[in-house]
C-alpha cells in the first residue's frame, strides 16, 4: 500500500513538470505550436536618424533572462559598426524574480554615444537559448542608421527660415493695407474744393492760432507773477531774519553766566590766598619749633659741661 501511494506521488510530480515544461516549450497561435522566437527591437529593422545615445531594446516570446541561460545568451548578442568591429556594450537582462513582467526582455546600452550618420547592426546568434532550453532557428539581424547632425541643423535652419518668412510676410501684409489707406486718402484729399470753404478754413486756422499764442502768453504772465511773488517772500523773510531783534531771555543767561564766573574766580582766589596764609603759618610755627628746642638742647649741653 506505501509502495502504490509513492508511486502515484512520483507521477504526479513527473506529470506536473512536464505540463510545466510544455506551456513554456509552446505557445498556441491559430491552432498551430509556436517554438522560440525573436518577436521585435526598439529601434525597428531598418530605421533611420536613431539618436546618438540609444539602447536598444530586444522582445522574445520566451524567458530569456532566467538565471540558467543568461552566462549564453550574454554571448549570444553583439553590436557591430559599420567595419564590422564590435561596439563595446552592456547587456542587460532583467531578473525574473523579480520582475517577471520583464523575463522576455534584453537591452543593450552602448558603452559611448554612437557615431553620427553611421549604419550599425545587432546581431542575435540562433545559439540564443530560452528557459526551456529550446534556441532560435536562425540568427537574427537588425540594421539601423544614426540621425545625421548636419541635417538636423539643417532642418532647424528651414524651420526658421520658414517661420521669418512667415512674419515678412505679415509685414508685407500690413504695409500693404497701409498702402490702400494712403491712396483713400489720396483720393479723398484730390477731390475738388470750393473757394468759400477754403478762406473759412483758412479764418478757422488763424483764429486757432491767435487763440494759441493768447494762451501762451497768458501762461507766461503767471509763471512771470508767481516768480515776482517768490522772490518778494524770500526777501521778506531776509528782512525779517535781520530785523529779529535778539532776546532778552539770552541777554540774562549770559549776564547771569558772568556773574557765575567772576563769583567763582573770586572764590579761587581767596582759597588760594587762603591756603597761602596757612602755608606761611606753618612755616613760622615750625622756624619758631626749631629755635625753642635749639635753646633747649643748647642749655642742656651747656650744664653737661
Amino acid at each position: 500500500m506505501k509502495n502504490k501511494l509513492v508511486i502515484t506521488v512520483v507521477m504526479l510530480i513527473v506529470l506536473s513538470t512536464f505540463t510545466a515544461y510544455a506551456t513554456e516549450s509552446t505557445v498556441e497561435e491559430d491552432g498551430k505550436s509556436i517554438g522560440f522566437q525573436f518577436v521585435e527591437s526598439t529601434p525597428a529593422n531598418s530605421s533611420i536618424d536613431v539618436d546618438l545615445e540609444t539602447e536598444i531594446k530586444l522582445l522574445f516570446n520566451k524567458n530569456v533572462v532566467n538565471m540558467t541561460v543568461v552566462e549564453n545568451n550574454s554571448k549570444c548578442i553583439k553590436l557591430l559598426d559599420a567595419k564590422g568591429e564590435i561596439v563595446p556594450s552592456e547587456i542587460i537582462f532583467p531578473d525574473d524574480q523579480i520582475e517577471p513582467e520583464k523575463k522576455r526582455e534584453v537591452t543593450v546600452k552602448p558603452n559611448e554615444p554612437l557615431n553620427e550618420n553611421e549604419t550599425y547592426k545587432l546581431e542575435i546568434s540562433s545559439d540564443m537559448l530560452a528557459k526551456n532550453g529550446s534556441t532560435l532557428e536562425e540568427t537574427v539581424v537588425i540594421s539601423f542608421t544614426t540621425l545625421s547632425l548636419v541635417s538636423q541643423e539643417n532642418s532647424e535652419d528651414t524651420e526658421i527660415n520658414s517661420s521669418e518668412g512667415t512674419l515678412e510676410n505679415n509685414g508685407n501684409a500690413t504695409s500693404d493695407d497701409e498702402i490702400q489707406e494712403d491712396t483713400l486718402q489720396s483720393s479723398t484729399n484730390n477731390k475738388p474744393i470750393d473757394t468759400e470753404e477754403i478762406e473759412e478754413i483758412e479764418e478757422i486756422e488763424e483764429l486757432e492760432e491767435i487763440e494759441e499764442l493768447e494762451e501762451i502768453n497768458e501762461s507766461e504772465k503767471i509763471n512771470k507773477t508767481e516768480e515776482i511773488e517768490e522772490t518778494e517772500e524770500t526777501d521778506v523773510e531776509k528782512i525779517e531774519i535781520e530785523n529779529k531783534p535778539v532776546s532778552t531771555e539770552t541777554t540774562e543767561d549770559e549776564t547771569e553766566l558772568n556773574k557765575e564766573s567772576t563769583e567763582q574766580n573770586k572764590e579761587d582766589a581767596n582759597e588760594t590766598s587762603d591756603e597761602t596764609a596757612n602755608n606761611s603759618l606753618i612755616v613760622i610755627a615750625s622756624l619758631i619749633v626749631v629755635i625753642i628746642a635749639g635753646a633747649f638742647v643748647f642749655k642742656i649741653v651747656k650744664k653737661s659741661k
